[in-house]
């Protein structure tokens, strides 16, 4: 379950990332 969540993880920091680097872009 831990190595599940941990992959997980990155993923949904760098989903939330993006759309504020889109946002200062734009």
């Amino acid at each position: 379950m831990r190595a599940y969540s941990q992959q997980i993880c990155p993923i949904q920091m760098t989903e939330a990332a993006v759309p504020q680097q889109e946002s200062l872009t734009k």
